[in-house]
């Protein structure tokens, strides 16, 4: 039974025995107007009970939805606590497993801290603990990048430590900035990795792409480039430079009478000869086989000359490999900008014609382009199959 069926049940009940008693015991004019009064006096507070009660019923009912939608919304917090622990914990082993330093500086307040694997802790140093291991080389770049993030522009610079023990690492150091809506800068979040591997491997593919793989001599590749950024300078500042061809003069004969290992192995000691010849900002290119190209910048005829002699003593001069007594000689064609040319083409083919007409005077000498060589005509071209590869890139 509903509790308003009971309330009811038991306020009948109640007036039936108080209104018998009335009737026994009182005179008839009060029997009346008590038992008039008598219902209403007792029935008002059962229906302020029973109203209260269905209040509470309500309430009840109320609580009960929301404890079931708060269980639902507990459930679900617990799911998302757990994704996050779970993205957290992979998070922290990623970090762990990283050379990375994590730095907030309030401007305001010049303070900084810095979090390490997790490790906070605050210093007075600020990022001169990074500043005093910058590399030389870099320490005004670095200074200029600071600048601006500091002004709150978000910056990403690399740069070089060199730590105790003379070891010299590449960092990335990346940074973004909160501006208060008055555009002051009020915090900077910075981000220091370890990229030294990354600069590594960099390196290795810059070697494989734009070296020579014998030698390490830039290949033909790098040669182009250069030839480009050397003619644009040449241009823009008014001054000469200069294009060598270099062939080696029985190094055919050397490879096929004695293998190729053993022409590798001379390839490599010629072109440590090259080095030692040039000046350290000439370029030295080996363009395929016993084939070379050299480039000078700023350099007068005169210089040229004794530079090209001494290429030709130096490589002319016997080489003992493998208990092999081997000889080959050089022969050197010369080409000028401006004087003889004033694009890359014209320069190389001039160079490849002085080089031939050096191998039919003699071999083992160096030519320089003249205008007397114009008609003559070389049994062979370097030059040609090198332009059409020139141009092809």
């Amino acid at each position: 039974m509903s509790i308003k069926c009971k309330a009811w049940v038991y306020s009948i009940g109640l007036v039936f025995v108080l209104e018998l008693l009335i009737f026994l015991y009182l005179t008839y004019f009060q029997i009346d107007v008590l038992l008039y009064l008598l219902p209403v006096m007792l029935l008002l507070p059962i229906m302020l009970v029973y109203k209260n009660a269905k209040s509470l019923i309500n309430k009840y009912e109320v609580l009960k939805i929301s404890s079931t939608d708060l269980a639902y919304q507990v459930t679900d917090l617990e799911e998302k606590n757990t994704t996050l622990q779970f993205r957290e914990n992979v998070f922290s082993e990623l970090i762990q497993g990283m050379d990375t330093l994590v730095f907030l500086y309030n401007i305001s307040e010049n303070s900084w801290t810095f979090f390490n694997k997790f490790h906070e802790y605050k210093t007075s140093q600020g990022i001169r603990m990074i500043e005093d291991l910058l590399h030389p080389a870099d320490r005004r770049h670095f200074q200029h990048k600071k600048e601006e993030w500091l002004t709150g522009t978000a910056t990403k610079v690399e740069f070089r430590v060199v730590l105790e023990d003379g070891q010299i690492r590449w960092k990335e150091l990346r940074t973004n900035s909160k501006v208060t809506s008055t555009g002051t800068t009020e915090t900077v979040l910075g981000l220091v990795i370890d990229i030294t591997e990354m600069k590594q491997k960099e390196e290795t593919l810059k070697q494989m792409a734009y070296y020579d793989s014998l030698t390490d001599l830039p290949n033909r590749t790098m040669l182009k480039t250069h030839l480009r950024k050397v003619l644009s300078r040449a241009e823009r500042k008014e001054h000469d430079f200069v294009v060598m061809f270099i062939d080696l003069d029985g190094f055919k004969e050397v490879n096929d009478n004695l293998g190729h290992d053993l022409g590798d192995a001379l390839l490599k000691q010629v072109a440590n000869r090259l080095k030692e010849s040039v000046r350290e900002e000439d370029l030295i290119s080996r363009i395929g086989g016993d084939e070379f190209i050299l480039v000078f910048e700023e350099t007068s005829q005169e210089e040229v000359s004794l530079i090209a002699n001494r290429i030709v003593q130096s490589v002319s001069c016997p080489y003992l490999i493998l208990d092999q007594h081997i000889e080959v000689t050089p022969s050197v064609g010369i080409s000028i900008y401006p004087k003889d040319a004033l694009d890359i083409e014209s320069l190389m083919r001039m160079a490849d014609k002085a080089m031939y007409f050096a191998k039919f005077k003699g071999k083992g000498n160096y030519q320089f382009y003249e205008t007397s060589l114009e008609d003559f005509i070389p049994n062979e071209s370097l030059v040609d199959k090198f332009l059409k590869w020139f141009k092809a890139k």
